[in-house]
Formats: C-alpha cells, sequence, structure tokens
C-alpha cells in the first residue's frame, strides 16, 4: 500500500517518557532532525514535563494530551479498581502473578490504560492517519492498542525496544506482551541481541526488525599519542552498574608495573559514586598516572575533545547495556574500543577493531587487553568504516524513516 500521494498527510505521532523536555532520551534528538525530513508533521505526545525543552524541528509540535496530570491520575487510579479494569488484569494474569510485586505492575498497568482513556475524551489530538510511534515498549503500548480497538482508529502503532524495556529479569515485568506484539505492526530493536530475545522468547511472528541507533560523523579522525604515551578515555556515569572504579584499579596497577609509560585517564561523566571515585584520584600517588574527571559535559564538547586531544583507546566495563552510543562516538573518530561483552556491544566491538572483553573482567584481563589494542596499532579507517556500516546516524536514520513510511 504506497499511497504516498501529496494528499496524503504524512504524521507521525511519537509517545515519549519526557522528550522534547528534560535531558533525557537524547539521542531521539538526532533521530528526529533526520526523520522529520519524511513527514509532512510530527507530533510528540511525552508523558511527563519539565522546564527544559530542547529544540525540535519546525514542522514538529508538542501534544499535552497524555501527560500526566497528578488529579486525574488519581482518579483514574481508583477508577481502574471501581470498573473492574484492574481485576480483569488480574484475571488475565492469574498464572504468573508470584509476588506483591506483580500486582503493582499490573496494576500500574491498568491505570495507564484507564488514564489514556479518559485523556483521549477530553483531548485535541487526531490519531487517524497517522503512524504512531512509541519510543519506549513499556505500558503506553498497551494503552495505545486499547484505544485504538476501542475507537476503531485508522492507524499503525510501532514501538522502538532498547534494553530494559526488552529483557525481563523478573516475572510479569510486561503484562500483555503477547498481546502488544500482536497487535502491533513492527517492533523496532536497536540491536540484534533484542531481536534474538524477543523472537526466541514471543511468537513474534517476523515484526521485530534491528534498527540501530547511530551518531553523526564529524569529519574527524583521531591520531594516537607519541611513544611511551597511553591516554585512556571513557564516557559513562558513574554508578555500580558501569565499574568506573574497576577501570581506576586496572589502570594504577599498569602504572605501577610499566613505569616508563606516562599514562593519561580522561573520563567524561557524573553519578553516584563520583565523589568515592574523586577522593580516591585525589589521595592517588602514583608518579606516571595522570587523571582527569571532567563530570559532567555536553556531548558537543566531547566531540571537540576528541577533535584536539591525542587519544589511544576508548573503554567501556558496564556490567549491562544496550549498545552504547559513547563508543560508537568514539569509532566515529576511529578510536580503538576495549569493552565488556555484554548486551549488543559485542555487534559493535570486535578484536579487529578493538577488543571484547569477558562480561566479569579482572584487572589482569583488562590490562592485557590494553597492552594488545595498543601494541597492535590498529588501522583508525578501519575502524571509522566499522563505524559507517553499523552506526551511522544519517544511514540508519533515514533506513528508519523509509521503514515507517511503507507500512
Amino acid at each position: 500500500m504506497h499511497s504516498h500521494s501529496k494528499f496524503v498527510m504524512k504524521k507521525l505521532i511519537i509517545f515519549t517518557k519526557l522528550f522534547p523536555y528534560g535531558k533525557t532520551e537524547a539521542f531521539l534528538e538526532s533521530e528526529v532532525g533526520v526523520i522529520s525530513k519524511y513527514f509532512d508533521e510530527i507530533i510528540f505526545c511525552p508523558t511527563y514535563k519539565s522546564t527544559y525543552i530542547r529544540e525540535i524541528p519546525d514542522n514538529a509540535k508538542i501534544n499535552s494530551t497524555f501527560i500526566i496530570n497528578y488529579w486525574i491520575f488519581i482518579y483514574a487510579a481508583l477508577l481502574s479498581i471501581v470498573n473492574g479494569n484492574f481485576f480483569l488484569s488480574l484475571f488475565d494474569h492469574r498464572k504468573k502473578i508470584k509476588s506483591l510485586k506483580s500486582i503493582i505492575t499490573l496494576y500500574k498497568y491498568s491505570i495507564f490504560d484507564v488514564y489514556y482513556k479518559l485523556s483521549f475524551k477530553k483531548q485535541k489530538l487526531e490519531l487517524n492517519n497517522s503512524v504512531i510511534y512509541s519510543y519506549w515498549f513499556n505500558p503506553r503500548v498497551n494503552s495505545i492498542i486499547k484505544l485504538k480497538e476501542k475507537n476503531k482508529l485508522n492507524c499503525k502503532i510501532i514501538t522502538r525496544a532498547h534494553r530494559w524495556d526488552i529483557y525481563e529479569t523478573e516475572t510479569l515485568q510486561f503484562p500483555y506482551r503477547e498481546y502488544s506484539i500482536k497487535k502491533i505492526v513492527k517492533i523496532y530493536s536497536i540491536s540484534s541481541d533484542g531481536k534474538k530475545y524477543l523472537d526466541e522468547k514471543y511468537n513474534t511472528n517476523n515484526k521485530v526488525i534491528v534498527s540501530r541507533l547511530g551518531v553523526f560523523d564529524k569529519g574527524h579522525i583521531n591520531l594516537p599519542s607519541e611513544d611511551n604515551h597511553l591516554h585512556i578515555v571513557s564516557v559513562s556515569q558513574v554508578t555500580e552498574r558501569k565499574r568506573v572504579l574497576l577501570i581506576l584499579e586496572s589502570l594504577i596497577e599498569l602504572a605501577k608495573t610499566t613505569t616508563k609509560l606516562k599514562i593519561k585517564w580522561t573520563h567524561f561523566g557524573i553519578g553516584n559514586l563520583f565523589d568515592k571515585l574523586n577522593n580516591q584520584v585525589n589521595t592517588l600517588r602514583v608518579s606516571n598516572l595522570e587523571i582527569d574527571l571532567k563530570g559532567y559535559v555536553r556531548n558537543t564538547e566531547i566531540y571537540d575533545f576528541y577533535k584536539k586531544e591525542k587519544i589511544d583507546l576508548f573503554i567501556n566495563v558496564s556490567e549491562s547495556e544496550g549498545i552504547p552510543v559513547s563508543i560508537m562516538e568514539a569509532q566515529s573518530f576511529g578510536i580503538p574500543v576495549i569493552a565488556t561483552d555484554v548486551g549488543g556491544t559485542t555487534e559493535i566491538v570486535n578484536d579487529d577493531i578493538g577488543k571484547l572483553l569477558s562480561s566479569v573482567p579482572d584487572i589482569e584481563e583488562i590490562n592485557n587487553a590494553i597492552k594488545l589494542v595498543t601494541n597492535k596499532r590498529i588501522n583508525r579507517n578501519d575502524i571509522k568504516e566499522s563505524w559507517n556500516k553499523l552506526s551511522n546516524a544519517e544511514k540508519n536514520f533515514t533506513e528508519f524513516a523509509n521503514s515507517l513510511l511503507s507500512l
């Protein structure tokens, strides 16, 4: 069905958590810049709002129909019990309920359903003749499907799926998942790993497509440092999951065992363990190890840094990931990457262009990888070529837009 004549308005409605409000969902900004060229109109329906608003394309606007209103939400919470919606969802999942947590999850989902119905009744949003795109595979997807069914809307519903919204760590984390998969047109997973997980767990009927995120080409290839100098960069939050303190321990050990090497480590990012990291760095007395903790900076500053500084390696030792955008950014500058084999990382990091560590590496494994990759002197054009094939935003988001238009 390709009736994209001039008379058919191509309308895309994007359901987000906050975007374009707030600073989260940052990579949606790059995506929207590309896909807005393919649609006449883009409407954002965030769930929450904040004071900070990002710039959006001229043909895009924000619709506040579904922004959570505290009083209506409380009313929906009561109504979902009174009208039996909550009890229906308990009945539908009766075989799977294992804990109080499951019951709370089901309650939350049923509140969303009622909330969306109430909001939709009083709203000014035309969902007919549009592609509805949920940025996360979460309760909203169910609620939108139910709206469509109840109001017999003529629209196509799709969702992206990332990491936490794919992998289930407990029973009943995502109620009505089979139902959603059955009713939805396509699921765009950002990694092959995510697609594999959904395909194996559910009857997905070939609905899951791999549609990668990406970063734009900044037209630059970074250079390595001169002999006897080693400059390592990491970009991540400083939290338990990101194991940044493990990078510090490894580099202290490396500096002590290779005293002729002048090592510099630059880290971008903050988090709940930042003070602990900072204190350790400040009390450190290792003469050939220099550490620069940059804290929170904007992406543009990281790009400027990659253009100016000589960098030998980018490192990421997270214990779980989707596909890290920070790795794509480093590779777009031709920087070799050492990273743990978690989530979809293995799809963009391999031993030709860097080094894939085990999922729980120790100091020795990390330091061996550092030595290996520095001695190898990988051709940086090869790294950039690999990035271009897999993680080029312009290419990936254009393909995504074309896929949406052909639904």
